[in-house]
């Protein structure tokens, strides 16, 4: 079957297909390729190809090849399903790359979601500093909070909360934008945001909530909390489910992909904290070089930098919505073939 995978892959020019079809080298087994879209097979694509094919454990499963609407090239496997009919699973480095080019593919709508937080944050930093406790800009935040009255530190923590309240819908437009990206339907950036209602953004507070009533031990049960209600957060934003529902549906539907959210956890958690002390630190040495306050051509260099981080939660969810659009789509078409059997 190798054989036939590199032949067919290295020569064939293939045209606009939406069916599976199959081709057949001489000598060599039958290879199904699963059409996307139109693309041009290049010789070194399919080496490279052949080499994850090579690689993997061929027991029950059936290797093909795929190709994304990008034209690009990549291996995939076939399990059975419910109906016994082969259905494409991604396996971890496919979801990075895809997650990769839905991202890449709304670059500016992603970029300008997040600017939304680091908007909001302005214009709440404005009214802190200027409105409910006017400060020199070289006293400490420390200081400031502690000489604040309860009722400022109430107007304060209300507009932290607004904080999040956007970025938690920016980050749900975000997996709605995914879903339309999947779709093959354009959205354009206040269709993604009106998308969103409060009942979609539940699940988000209920994690927040959690961690902060757990005191101390938020730093040890917050990612545990993130991981066990992670295949949640697609189902309710993309299909209006709440609270444990929504847990429950996700959790059923990415039970054989607890590994693949693992994954991509640690990776958000590691690269997200690693991303803050670098940038904290560089922060540092900016102040030890220009001093504090920084000049007024360095200012928004903080912002920034915290525009850049709020991009990984978004791949993140991003990654996790692809998972559950590929999973849903299997369990439809699953269905689908029951019911044409009993038909």
């Amino acid at each position: 079957m190798a054989c036939g995978f590199l032949d067919v892959c290295k020569d064939w020019r293939l045209g606009r297909a939406t069916n599976e079809r199959s081709y057949e080298s001489t000598n060599c087994q039958v290879v199904r390729l699963e059409l996307v879209c139109a693309f041009n097979v290049i010789r070194p694509e399919a080496q490279n190809a052949r080499k994850q094919w090579s690689s993997m454990d061929r027991g029950n499963i059936e290797a093909d090849l795929v190709i994304t609407s990008s034209g690009k090239l990549v291996l995939g496997s076939k399990t059975k399903g419910a109906s016994g009919k082969r259905a494409y699973v991604m396996n971890m480095s496919t979801l990075v790359a895809r997650t990769w080019q839905v991202w890449r593919q709304k670059v500016v709508l992603s970029v300008l979601l997040m600017g939304l937080v680091i908007a909001v944050l302005f214009v709440v930093a404005m009214i802190v500093n200027y409105v409910v406790a006017p400060h020199p800009p070289e006293v400490m935040l420390k200081e400031v909070w502690q000489g604040m009255n309860f009722l400022q530190k109430l107007v304060v923590v209300v507009l932290f909360n607004l904080i999040l309240a956007v970025q938690y819908r920016a980050l749900a437009a975000s997996a709605f934008v995914t879903q339309e990206v999947w779709n093959g339907r354009s959205v354009h950036f206040w269709e993604a945001i009106r998308s969103v209602s409060r009942k979609q953004l539940r699940l988000f507070w209920m994690v927040l909530l959690a961690s902060v009533f757990t005191g101390p031990l938020g730093l040890i049960v917050g990612p545990i909390l993130i991981f066990a209600t992670a295949a949640g957060f697609p189902s309710a934003i993309l299909e209006g489910k709440t609270g444990f529902a929504a847990v429950k549906r996700g959790n059923a539907l990415l039970k054989h992909d607890r590994g693949k959210i693992a994954v991509l956890v640690i990776l958000w958690l590691g690269i997200g904290i690693a991303a803050v002390i670098a940038w904290v630190r560089f922060l540092m040495l900016l102040g030890d070089q220009f001093g504090e306050p920084f000049p007024w051509y360095l200012r928004p260099v903080p912002a920034m930098g915290f525009w850049l981080i709020l991009l990984l939660p978004q791949l993140y969810l991003i990654a996790l919505t692809l998972l559950f659009l590929e999973r849903r789509k299997l369990e439809i078409e699953s269905a689908t073939a029951g019911t044409a059997e009993i038909t």
